[in-house]
């Protein structure tokens, strides 16, 4: 009888303090690019509603579905691609990403207030965001973006897809790790969706 309340007591605590080790643990991203997508649904075409930046703090843990970790950041739930995530009770030691982006931009003011009012008359299909950036003078520009590529070669191929189906000169703006974003239109998603800084695109 001692032997079956010993064996249940050790049951007992390592069931409880699994669930405390579950509780505390938090998702990070480990995406070699700097970035995961953390999406609506545990799918690769689901809505992105957020962004884990490798080497930042991390999201609170909710369960696993698949290959996919339900996670919750800045009241945000979604799901990311547990291969580039790691679950750690610690932050585990990965550098942020340092490389090199390309941002293709259609349009570049002189104050966050112009670029603002031009964002929300974009066309919706276009999720205007609005960067700020620092010209080679040292003058701050606001931009508005149309995408985020990883290769100067995907940057060039957006360009060219702006300038034959609306008409548009763009430039690409490229940046050493990912830049601020200053704005982002509420009007894009009617309010049903909580505004969000840029996501980088895969």
């Amino acid at each position: 009888m001692k032997h079956f309340i010993s064996t249940l007591c050790v049951v007992l605590v390592a069931m409880i303090t699994g669930t405390v080790v579950a509780q505390t643990q938090r998702v990070y991203a480990t995406a070699t690019d700097g970035y995961l997508n953390v999406r609506e649904e545990p799918r690769g075409d689901a809505f992105v509603v957020d962004v884990l930046f490798t080497g930042d703090s991390g999201a609170k843990y909710l369960g696993k579905q698949g290959n996919w970790y339900k996670i919750e950041h800045d009241g945000q739930v979604g799901y990311v691609v547990a291969r580039y995530a790691t679950l750690s009770a610690t932050k585990p030691n990965v550098k942020p990403f340092k490389g090199k982006l390309y941002y293709v931009v259609v349009q570049s003011f002189e104050s966050l207030e112009h670029a603002k009012a031009a964002a929300e008359n974009m066309p919706d299909a276009l999720l205007s965001p609005v960067y700020r950036a620092v010209d080679k003078d040292g003058k701050v520009k606001y931009r508005i973006c149309t995408n985020c590529c990883s290769s100067l070669a995907t940057a060039k191929e957006c360009q060219r897809q702006i300038k034959e189906l609306a008409g548009w000169e763009s430039w690409i703006w490229t940046t050493e790790g990912f830049p601020q974003c200053a704005y982002r239109p509420e009007s894009l998603y009617d309010g049903s969706i909580a505004v969000a800084p840029l996501t980088p695109m895969n």
